[in-house]
């Protein structure tokens, strides 16, 4: 037996099934995962039958991001001489969105729908088949967790969730324009005409500055969580990890202003509703986390209890 280290991968009870065919599809003389994984700094390491060798590997098979890494449940379950969420993600990340998420970690590692999510995200013009496939409410749990990372506003974002500046949460529905500036598109993202809404579909970000239809499972609201799946509705969008409101002017966005370089697209034209110039972020992380996207919230298939979002500060 040897053991193979895993640097920067995002997988947070990854069933060792899971983790031999990532392994294999990188690594090439990985026979079989031998058991569950555990954290060591900054890898996961996961007991395994290397080809014709004893010498520890190291390869990365696949990182997603800065998402939570670990050893799953019993990782996070209490036990042992260390806080019930501690070594869950590692780096800054981990050192500040702990302390703000530990209920959400928890939901999520005990439910395997919501890590096969997390450990799948959704990326821009690239839905998660993943994601796509669980449980709904394990979905929720996955989006749920990305929003109180974000919510937990953690100095110098090192888990890359809070874009700047942050998105607007009081937009009118509809959109006072229509999405009369997207006309021209191939489908309407304020409007998602073009696409087949009925079916689910829903107009969004493809990629360098183009639009198409995508299906959503459910529609996160405005600034909730959207961070592994991406669903933010018709007429929304995922930005960083909350979910912004796309907009053709000022007026599509309440009390916020209509940014086209927010989305790094300045030459679309559409923009997406941020927070007005120079005003402070909120730092209300129960918000981000509760209701219609919460893992613990009121809203439909909010799942089960979890606790509120981090507080964040106002900077």
């Amino acid at each position: 037996m040897t053991v193979a280290r895993a640097p920067r991968i995002a997988v947070l009870g990854m069933a060792p099934d899971a983790a031999l065919q990532r392994f294999q599809a990188a690594c090439g003389p990985v026979l079989d995962v031998l058991g569950p994984g555990t954290f060591d700094e900054d890898a996961c390491c996961y007991p395994v039958e290397e080809a014709d060798s004893d010498a520890p590997i190291a390869c990365d098979i696949g990182s997603s991001g800065p998402f939570p890494e670990g050893s799953g449940a019993a990782g996070v379950s209490g036990a042992g001489a260390g806080p019930p969420c501690g070594g869950s993600i590692p780096g800054e990340c981990g050192v500040c969105a702990e302390a703000g998420c530990c209920a959400e970690l928890i939901t999520c590692t005990s439910d395997q729908g919501c890590v096969d999510c997390i450990n799948d995200p959704a990326v821009v013009g690239a839905p998660s088949a993943t994601c796509a496939g669980v449980d709904s409410a394990a979905a929720r749990r996955s989006d749920a967790l990305t929003g109180c990372i974000a919510a937990a506003q953690c100095p110098g974002d090192p888990c890359v969730v809070n874009p700047q500046p942050a998105p607007n949460c009081d937009p009118p529905v509809p959109a006072p324009s229509s999405g009369a500036c997207a006309a021209s598109l191939g489908c309407n993202p304020i409007t998602s005409e073009g696409c087949d809404t009925a079916a689910g579909e829903v107009c969004d970000q493809a990629g360098g500055g183009t639009f198409a239809c995508f299906p959503q499972g459910y529609s996160n609201l405005v600034c909730s969580g959207c961070g592994a799946t991406r669903w933010c509705g018709v007429g929304g969008t995922c930005y960083g990890a909350l979910c912004a409101r796309f907009c053709c002017d000022d007026g599509d966005c309440g009390t916020g202003e209509c940014s086209f370089e927010a989305l790094g697209t300045s030459s679309s034209p559409v923009g997406v509703c941020v927070q007005p110039s120079g005003a402070p972020t909120s730092g209300a992380g129960g918000a981000l986390v509760g209701g219609a996207a919460g893992t613990g919230g009121t809203g439909p298939g909010g799942g089960a209890p979890g606790g509120s979002g981090g507080a964040g500060a106002s900077r």
